[in-house]
């Protein structure tokens, strides 16, 4: 097996499938479709590879704690804060956004927003306050995640690692059927981090996977995985065709509460599988330029999207005169447009100064940085 580590290679594919995902989230946040369920599955299956694969191939390295969580630090914490600190600190001065009623709920939960808790403040929320920052839940249950399994990774061998995982996935799916059965929200169930876990732990077993014996022999079952992944991407267009109310508000049926999670998790870890693999056409569809743009700064167009869509554009719809009259549509595009542009700026501004400092965190093996940072959401 090549002796060179893992995450040194780049997957192209991986930043278009980041790319679609965030696409799909986007507009579902606009027009309501089921296709947000789908793509946050996606976004926290690639975590769970990336991120333990970076632990696994740096396990053994000097400073393997310290280095991880510097570098984690340094592509995270400052697009985040930055956003906090403009929306509770200027903005609030600006517009006096805490006396507003629509944005109640955020001044109110701000320590959890600064501490990566606001998935369960979120799930709590008065649904007919503003959405500003309700999409920044999936950034904590990432961020939680981020601080138990370089643990994990060091504490237990590769062989144990892969139980525990399994263990993680059935335990998220008991955890949303106790959750169904006792009557507690849908909310609970889609943004808590034990819920979710599943997602980031399949990610994981892809991960393990493609490091280990088997993967020479998984090689010979593309056709395989292919028919599978087939088979769930055509389930899910007909449950998306069938149900009336597939994602949204509130779920329904206790296997599109439950099972369907793991089911879309499993879809994307096959896609993940594909990827890496650089199948012909998984590479053809998803290495498209603007899909690999978008890709590499999903990140910082994540979290600028929901601002902007329900704070920036409503101000611009209603005080520039040549924009007052805007189609559902036109404003769609307005506002994936300025996130684009956000994105880019944020990137050129802060995400890149940022990360050129992940070189006084250097693991020992003395990694480029290409895989590490552009294949993260």
């Amino acid at each position: 097996m090549n002796q060179k580590p893992f995450y040194k290679n780049h997957f192209t594919a991986l930043d278009g499938i980041r790319g679609v995902s965030l696409l799909c989230v986007i507009l579902a946040h606009h027009v309501r479709l089921p296709l947000a369920f789908l793509a946050m599955d996606c976004f926290f299956v690639l975590s769970g590879f990336l991120i333990t694969g970076i632990l696994l191939d740096t396990k053994v390295s000097k400073g393997y704690f310290k280095n991880f969580y510097f570098r984690r630090a340094l592509r995270i914490f400052p697009i985040y804060y930055f956003t906090l600190f403009v929306f509770f600190y200027v903005l609030d001065g600006c517009c006096s956004l805490s006396d507003n009623p629509d944005f109640e709920f955020y001044f109110e939960n701000e320590i959890s927003f600064w501490v990566y808790f606001q998935n369960y403040s979120i799930a709590h929320m008065d649904w007919r306050q503003s959405h500003a920052l309700s999409h920044l839940w999936s950034l904590a249950v990432e961020e939680q995640f981020y601080v138990f399994v370089p643990l994990m990774v060091f504490l237990f061998s590769r062989k144990n690692l892969a139980f525990l995982f399994g263990l993680i996935i059935i335990g998220a799916l008991f955890y949303r059927v106790d959750n169904f059965v006792n009557n507690g929200s849908w909310r609970i169930e889609y943004m808590s981090t034990v819920s979710r876990m599943d997602a980031l732990a399949l990610g994981g077993v892809v991960a393990l996977l493609v490091r280990s014996q088997w993967w020479e022999t998984i090689k010979n079952y593309r056709r395989q995985f292919k028919i599978v992944l087939a088979c769930l991407i055509f389930y899910f267009l007909l449950w998306m065709l069938t149900s009336d109310n597939f994602y949204f508000f509130p779920a329904r049926g206790i296997i599109q509460r439950t099972v369907n999670y793991t089911l879309s998790a499993l879809m994307f870890s096959l896609l993940l599988v594909l990827a890496v693999l650089k199948d012909k056409y998984i590479t053809k569809v998803f290495c498209a330029k603007l899909l690999t743009y978008l890709g590499k700064r999903s990140y910082a167009i994540y979290i600028f999207h929901m601002p902007i869509k329900h704070m920036l554009v409503p101000f611009l719809t209603t005080h520039v005169f040549w924009l007052t009259n805007l189609g559902k549509w036109p404003t769609i595009c307005l506002s994936l447009l300025l996130a684009i542009t956000s994105g880019e700026i944020s990137w050129r501004l802060i995400e890149k100064p940022a990360l050129g400092l992940k070189k006084y965190f250097k693991y020992e093996s003395g990694e480029k940085e290409d895989f590490v940072s552009s294949n993260k959401i």
